[in-house]
């Protein structure tokens, strides 16, 4: 029930032409990334149709080289177009929108196509683990009182995950802001 509460929080409805709203944070990214060199941990949580995917896009424009790092890049059509724009893949020359539509029908197949494509271009490094000697035991528990008690601990644990998003997004969230407001305003 708490996860349930917890996704209902982000599916926020979007409108087909929301563009995201210069932040303070936001100009002041833009302005350190140009012409520079970035590298971006996680890439993936700064792609997609987001505020923070669609800035991004933008920003990777002006920036001198990129390298992206991201476990799951391609697990998502949708993160796709970020990674068009600074790839092998911009030369197909097709749109952000064209682009996910051509990977949401080609699936996991055309998927694990790109990123070979990618490896031996050159523009991406693979690193996976051989787990052909992982033994995994599977075990159902029937026992009600285990369950019970099992469902029990998850949803505290889901309150106490919610507590903390909220907590960042009411508090600590708004001081950061204030501060880069106030360091802004110094320079």
């Amino acid at each position: 029930e708490a996860a349930k509460k917890s996704g209902e929080r982000y599916q926020k409805k979007k409108k087909k032409d929301d563009k995201p709203k210069a932040t303070p944070k936001a100009t002041f990214l833009r302005a350190l990334a140009k012409d520079n060199y970035m590298f971006l941990d996680e890439s993936h949580t700064a792609a997609g149709k987001s505020n923070t995917g669609f800035y991004f896009q933008s920003i990777l424009k002006t920036a001198k080289a990129v390298t992206f790092a991201s476990a799951t890049f391609a697990k998502r059509p949708d993160t796709m177009p970020m990674y068009a724009l600074r790839t092998a893949m911009s030369k197909a020359k097709v749109k952000a929108e064209e682009l996910i539509k051509i990977i949401e029908n080609g699936g996991v197949t055309l998927q694990e196509i790109m990123s070979r494509a990618l490896t031996q271009a050159g523009q991406m490094v693979r690193r996976e683990r051989d787990m052909s000697d992982v033994k995994t035991d599977w075990k159902t528990v029937d026992d009600p009182e285990t369950v019970k008690k099992a469902r029990q601990n998850y949803d505290s644990t889901i309150e106490a995950f919610n507590a903390i998003i909220d907590f960042q997004k009411n508090w600590v969230g708004p001081h950061l802001l204030r501060r880069l407001h106030q360091r802004c305003e110094l320079h």
